[in-house]
């Protein structure tokens, strides 16, 4: 079902997109990046075209606040050129430079800035009077929420980012963890996005045994997750890298994984 809603969706965008020549400017002006460890937020301009933000503003939801908006004039003056970012700091510890911004001085996000449930919206006045829920005002859209569970709160703008083309369901979230390191965009240069379109950003695992999450603590997953690795000769489980799958192979993993992690 997913895949038809995401065939259908694209084949409406495209038609829209050949009805105006190509993607408008300031469509490709688009969340790029999250990093949730330093708490920053990257918008970035896959255009050619200098993008003036002048009336832009973002509209952020997560499981306990939705509607959060940016001031209206947060963005006046401030341009985004042709292939470069904004870096909104939500610590507001940002360093100097107008590429940076602080969470103080935009206004209104969703709080706490978390692994999700977390909506972000990017919208513009098109022109005119900026309306949140029209489809046309909005610029760009992303979620995400750890397991990708879905919740009635932080999609509260969901439906309209599948209305603008600019994602993919309104129940699709990006999937994440309670360990996530951050997100980044795959494709460059698209309109409409879903959580395929995001490479997940998690930490390694503390030794070679670490094979599940949850990442850092070894446990009954891992064993699980192992032994299914072996049976399937995946090069995952060959330890000892002698590309055989052997008791030498489980030898390894046993001792990797009683010995812990540091």
């Amino acid at each position: 079902m997913n895949t038809l809603i995401r065939a259908i969706a694209a084949v409406c965008v495209a038609a829209a997109t050949v009805r105006a020549g190509q993607i408008s400017p300031e469509r490709q002006v688009q969340f790029r990046s999250v990093d949730f460890i330093e708490s920053v937020i990257e918008v970035h301009n896959f255009g050619e075209t200098a993008i003036a933000l002048d009336g832009w503003r973002f509209c952020t939801h997560n499981n306990e606040q939705s509607l959060r908006y940016s001031l209206q004039a947060a963005l006046n003056g401030m341009a985004i050129g042709p292939g470069d970012s904004l870096y909104v700091h939500m610590n507001s510890d940002a360093p100097p430079g107008p590429d940076h911004l602080n969470l103080a001085d935009l206004g209104q996000f969703a709080i706490p800035f978390h692994r999700g449930p977390y909506a972000l919206g990017l919208y513009w006045p098109n022109g005119g009077t900026l309306l949140f829920p029209d489809p046309d005002d909005m610029v760009d859209h992303v979620q995400w929420s750890v397991d990708g569970r879905d919740n009635a709160r932080a999609d509260e703008r969901s439906q309209i980012a599948v209305n603008a083309g600019l994602w993919t369901a309104e129940d699709e979230w990006m999937v994440t963890s309670d360990r996530t390191l951050g997100w980044t965009l795959i494709p460059e240069g698209t309109m409409l996005h879903g959580p395929d379109d995001f490479d997940v950003h998690e930490p390694p695992g503390c030794n070679t045994a670490d094979y599940a999450e949850p990442f850092g603590v070894l446990d009954s997953a891992d064993i699980n997750a192992f032994v299914t690795l072996f049976v399937a000769n995946d090069q995952a489980a060959d330890i000892d890298g002698d590309a055989l799958f052997s008791l030498a192979d489980i030898v390894a993993f046993l001792t990797t994984y009683t010995g812990g992690c540091p």
